[in-house]
């Protein structure tokens, strides 16, 4: 790889006018005759083991040489200048959803760190969230006993099924999603101004009727009501965030011993 640096003055904005020219190198491989069961079925290109290591310079040096140049030009300009946009996002919108109130027996030679450290890695968490449990049952980490029951806090989403929870709806009855919708939407309710939630009201307020009215006519067989509700309480849930609540910051865990449509070795790991 090479780069070339014209520099000539510019009348027209009275300043100096740099181009840069990046040429690349044709990266260098190797063909490889491809067989099956003998029989040569085609060639392949393998490239150079010293492909990614040059690749990884070159992007340094490109990367240095328009810091250098953005600098040069900031310090030779008269009027123009370079804002950078700020990542407004909080760090948590990054993070795996968390659970607390996940019961957990306790078994012999557990610790309290290592019952932790067995579904949260990152070390900064780990003391935190053993205070929280502490705090929440009421106990000292130095005191568990063989066949004690306790409440787990910020259990990461992908490790739920280990402790036999999910918050996969879809493996419960309907019913499950159903009430724990209204229970958020009525909590979104219960704290912003009536004027201002009148329409999520409303909305709210024809669910609930036509809820009550599915459940005293439902006929075995015909879901489409009750399939509509959902998706309307899932409009209304999603509707919650220009109030500044998210329902996915107040969903629970549910035990799979509760659920209906649960496989476990068709479940995704990830």
């Amino acid at each position: 790889m090479s780069i070339k640096l014209d520099k000539e003055f510019d009348e027209k904005n009275g300043a100096d006018k740099e181009t840069i020219t990046v040429e690349f190198e044709e990266i260098p491989f190797e063909e490889k005759v491809v067989r099956n069961n003998g029989e040569n079925i085609g060639n392949s290109k393998v490239y150079s083991k010293n492909l990614k290591r040059t690749l990884l310079f070159a992007s340094y040096v490109l990367v240095g040489t328009l810091c250098y140049l953005g600098g040069v030009s900031h310090k030779d300009s008269k009027s123009s200048t370079i804002n950078f946009s700020v990542n407004t996002l909080d760090e948590s919108y990054f993070d795996e959803p968390t659970y607390n109130g996940i019961l957990y027996e306790v078994k012999m030679g557990d610790t309290l760190t290592e019952i932790v450290y067995g579904y949260q890695s990152d070390a900064s968490k780990v003391e935190q969230i053993i205070s929280e449990i502490e705090r929440v049952n009421k106990i000292q980490a130095s005191r568990l006993r063989d066949g004690q029951v306790i409440y787990l806090c910020g259990v990461p989403s992908s490790k739920l099924e280990e402790f036999g929870y999910s918050d996969n709806y879809n493996y419960f009855d309907p019913s499950v999603e159903i009430d724990m919708r209204f229970s958020f939407l009525e909590m979104v309710l219960t704290n912003i101004d009536v004027e201002v939630g009148e329409e999520l009201r409303t909305g709210y307020d024809d669910v609930v009727d036509r809820y009550r009215r599915y459940k005293y006519t439902y006929l075995p067989g015909d879901d489409s009501a009750l399939d509509e509700i959902i998706e309307d309480l899932r409009y209304l849930s999603d509707s919650a965030r220009q109030y500044g609540f998210d329902f996915e910051n107040n969903k629970k865990a549910v035990p799979l011993s509760e659920a209906i449509n649960y496989n476990k070795e068709n479940v995704h790991r990830y």
